[in-house]
């Protein structure tokens, strides 16, 4: 650890020398610099003014005041010509810094940096070599490791409680409020701190953890409105301190650790405001500590700033500097990735928007509040904080291995036995000695359950073996296994991670090689799901959808039938994407057009949808009656027009991970810059689970890949703001029972033309999935998009 001192200190040492050189020689490029600056600010609308001006390249003071009297003009008071050289070196720092030494001013520094930050330019004038120090500080150093992790504390939140006293609430809350319905800062922390007890479904008597838990005031509210017992930790003396002071005699439990030292067991597990301290270094450790302190039906609430654009960096080096140092914004992908395999993504909300309501309203306070602290922190740092409030071979094998069939008879019954699932049948061994997770044995016949195997082949032992779900599959339809619960074997099956487990090491690496190395969704084969798929026969999909023919997910929060929860489920689309009579819609995957005519009928907006089915596309267009709808047999690649909103339910899937970053390209060209983006996806949020799934690759959806939590933030990464994400997987389960109970109802009508072996396989299919959504393995996900982000905010709709 000493080496690493030694190191880091002589690397900053490196870094000021540096720094000081290249200052002082900038100053001889001053003109060619001010040029520079001020012809890129003069794009934003921001005309340059003050001392600091070289008269020469200055308008007249004519234009200079039509300039100041244009409400879309900005002026930047230059004081100091050095402005130049530390905004060409040091970008955003350099503004910070400048602005703390008093060498500009503006009347609205709020706008100006709306507009910075807007058009993307504070990074502009970062040299490339402090681009690569950057870049070497924030990639090869553990800035918040854990001998560093008390730093933040001391250098900001132990600078004195009367500064926070002076800017936030009564609560004490320092991080964004909730302002949907709210007129003042203190109602906006509150809607906050209820809207986090809703989230967190919290019950009287609960064990509540709280990561970050600043001075105190989320715990003392859960405590004191919600009944639950609180355990606060923070990096911050002063803030342990005032938490202490405050809420005597309530169950609340506030300490001074690092929270990789918490090793107890709690119902819910919060974390507000206090992510950006944990360093990329550390993001999987912080959701491994959460996910050992919580049980196991527990709720963890993640509360972030986060950062939607490759290009701006983690680490920012004006706030790096001066405000919270070692401070790390995370990404998209960052907790997509490292929340890999450990949690259920349930929910994601965006209200960003609000946080610049909230700082606003934090710095009329330290404004008002300012002259009671001003003799003890200064000008410099009256500036300093105002600039920072403002700114994831098979028949050999198959017949080799039934030598071994009594070994994997053997291993598979102990593995299902272990989670509850016993074996019957005449395939099945009598006298074969189980042996179970304690390592004793058993030749007691087990109570038979209705999710039991009742085995009809011996071959079910090593098709299973090698082919996991695909042989598991394969052999039911070949009648060589029944069960009376087809829902419930999948659901733990699922649940315990079971589907992967016999499949061999070359069948894995098969499948590697076939979802790495092959497009199989390409523009060349981009038709085949919609001829061995969709285009089946409409008879087949009429036997069980509703009457709309809509094949994704229903919304089921107040609905009790399968049409309701499909009307539901396309008003919920609606109402998320905001629409207006007379707007443009595309529908990327508009199956038989049910969602393109609702949207039609019950919001006035015309629509264009577009699709791989043939079938489909005729029979959409049967009853059009009139309505401004459009249907079209073409690939999404194709499409190349403007329209104010775009919407793709259950298409996502065959999109595939080579071509994520093109569909998300060809939704940004066709989406208006004020447009929304719906995405209604099912999503794979476990590592383990392939994303080309060898069942419904072979035999329902040909080529089908679920993209994963980090294959959305990746490949949207630098083109939208992800303004809302909403997971309602468990309704897809209500959903395939619905389809099922139909299937069943109206097969007799068409079984001649299908076949018994069909009819296994459609009922597996719906069967099996309807228990993989209810072990909450597979999602079900609507993402609201926005290019730049919706003006005033976007307000979440459920």
């Amino acid at each position: 650890m000493g080496e690493f001192h030694i190191l880091y200190s002589l690397t900053s040492f490196i870094v000021k020398i540096y720094k000081w050189l290249e200052l002082n020689l900038l100053i001889i490029f001053t003109s060619r610099l001010e040029r520079k600056l001020r012809g890129t600010y003069k794009k934003l609308g921001v005309k340059f003014s003050g001392a600091g001006v070289t008269e020469r390249l200055n308008n007249s003071e004519e234009n200079l005041k039509i300039a100041k009297q244009n409400k879309n003009t900005l002026i930047l008071e230059v004081h100091d010509k050095r402005f130049y050289s530390r905004i060409a070196n040091h970008a955003s720092l350099g503004m910070g810094e400048t602005y703390m030494d008093n060498w500009w001013d503006c009347d609205d520094v709020v706008e100006l940096s709306y507009r910075i930050f807007k058009s993307g330019i504070y990074l502009e004038y970062l040299n490339p070599w402090n681009r690569f120090l950057n870049y070497i500080e924030l990639s090869f150093f553990n800035l918040q490791s854990k001998d560093r992790a008390f730093e933040v504390g001391k250098k900001h939140y132990d600078i004195g409680n009367d500064l926070f006293e002076s800017f936030l609430d009564p609560w004490m809350t320092y991080s964004c409020g909730y302002w949907a319905n709210a007129t003042t800062l203190a109602e906006a922390q509150v809607n906050k701190m209820e809207l986090i007890a809703q989230k967190l479904k919290l019950k009287p008597g609960m064990r509540v953890l709280d990561i970050g838990c600043g001075w105190g005031g989320l715990c003392k509210y859960l405590a004191e409105k919600h009944g639950v017992e609180c355990v606060g930790i923070t990096i911050s003396e002063e803030g342990v301190k005032y938490a202490k002071a405050k809420t005597k005699g309530l169950p609340v439990d506030f300490r001074l650790m690092d929270y990789r030292d918490m090793d107890e067991i709690f119902d819910r597990v919060v974390s507000v405001g206090m992510m950006e301290h944990v360093g990329k270094h550390n993001y999987r450790t912080f959701f491994e500590v959460v996910h050992r302190c919580l049980s196991d039906d527990g709720i963890f609430l993640l509360h972030t700033i986060g950062n939607n654009h490759p290009e701006m960096p983690g680490i920012e080096p004006f706030f790096h500097t001066y405000i919270f140092p070692n401070g790390y914004l995370p990404y998209y992908r960052d907790i997509t990735k490292d929340t890999e395999g450990l949690y259920i993504m349930e929910d994601w909300e965006n209200f960003g928007h609000d946080y610049s309501k909230t700082l606003i309203a934090w710095k009329e306070n330290f404004d008002k509040n300012w002259h009671k602290i001003a003799h003890k922190y200064g000008e410099r740092f009256f500036r300093m904080w105002t600039s920072l409030i403002v700114r994831s071979y098979k028949w050999l094998e198959l017949n080799f291995l039934k030598i071994f069939t009594s070994c994997i008879e053997r291993k598979i019954r102990e593995t299902y036995q272990a989670v509850g699932v016993n074996f019957w049948g005449a395939a099945v061994t009598e006298n074969l000695v189980i042996t179970d997770k304690n390592g004793n044995t058993n030749l007691v016949k087990p109570k038979r359950n209705s999710w039991d195997f009742v085995i009809h082949s011996r071959k079910f032992f090593s098709l299973v073996a090698n082919h996991a779900s695909l042989g598991m599959a394969e052999t039911y339809m070949d009648n060589m296994w029944d069960c009376d619960d087809l829902v419930e074997l999948s659901y733990r099956i699922m649940k315990n991670g079971l589907y992967m487990e016999y499949l061999n090491g070359f069948n894995r690496f098969l499948n590697y090689v076939e979802l790495s190395f092959f497009n199989l969704q390409s523009k060349a084969r981009a038709f085949e799901v919609g001829k061995k798929h969709y285009d089946i026969g409409n008879d087949l999909f009429e036997s069980f959808l509703d009457e709309r023919m809509t094949y994704s997910c229903g919304y089921w929060a107040n609905a009790t039938t399968l049409a309701e929860a499909q009307v539901d489920k396309m008003e919920l689309i609606a109402q998320k994407l905001k629409l207006k009579p007379g707007m443009r819609v595309l529908d990327i995957g508009c199956g038989w057009g049910g969602l393109c005519k609702y949207l039609a009928e019950k919001h006035g907006v015309k629509c264009v949808g577009i699709s791989i089915s043939e079938e489909g596309v005729k029979y959409a267009n049967l009853d059009i009656n009139g309505l401004p709808v459009e249907f079209r047999l073409m690939d999404y690649r194709d499409i190349n027009e403007t329209f104010d909103r775009v919407v793709s339910v259950g298409m996502m899937e065959h999109v595939g991970k080579h071509n994520y970053r093109t569909f998300f390209k060809v939704v940004h060209r066709c989406l208006s810059d004020d447009g929304i983006f719906l995405l209604h996806t099912i999503g794979n949020n476990h590592p383990d689970i392939p994303g080309v799934e060898p069942f419904f690759h072979t035999y329902i959806f040909p080529n089908a890949y679920l993209p994963y939590y980090k294959d959305i933030a990746k490949f949207t990464e630098g083109l939208y703001v992800v303004e809302d994400w909403h997971n309602f997987g468990f309704d897809y389960s209500k959903t395939l029972l619905a389809w099922k109970e139909n299937f069943d109802r109206n097969w007799p009508k068409i079984s001649d033309k299908y076949g018994e072996r069909f009819y296994r396989m459609w009922s597996y299919y719906l069967q099996f999935s309807a228990g993989g959504f209810r072990s909450r393995r597979i999602q079900l996900w609507q993402v609201v998009l926005s290019k730049t982000g919706c003006e005033g905010g976007y307000i979440s709709v459920r």
